[in-house]
């Protein structure tokens, strides 16, 4: 049986855009006042925005790092690679600058 991609997918993009944003909006709270965060949440929400943004301007985008990626072109293919990895410089940046999990010593 062969993957399809669903039958909205802008829907599903800003419903993954969403989620994205409400867990760093929790995990912001809980650092502010619990003193907690939770590593995959800073990891995976910046890359579920930046992917879910790409996916509102063509679904292809959001699809194409899946099992489907095969089905589409190349360009396409490498703007979700290139999302993907922004979401994770963003995930990076955030953990060393506003969470300090690395200490710089």
């Amino acid at each position: 049986m062969s993957a399809s991609p669903p039958l909205h997918p802008r829907l599903v993009a800003l419903l993954i855009l969403t989620l994205g944003l409400v867990g760093m909006g929790i995990n912001e709270w809980m650092s502010e006042f619990q003193s907690e965060v939770y590593i995959i949440a800073i990891l995976a929400c910046p890359a579920m925005v930046s992917l879910s943004l790409g996916g509102l301007a063509d679904p292809r985008v959001l699809w194409s790092l899946g099992p489907l990626r095969r089905e589409y072109p190349a360009g396409v293919r490498i703007a979700g690679i290139v999302l993907l990895v922004l979401g994770l410089a963003c995930s990076m940046s955030l953990g060393l600058w506003r969470y300090h999990l690395v200490p710089f010593n």
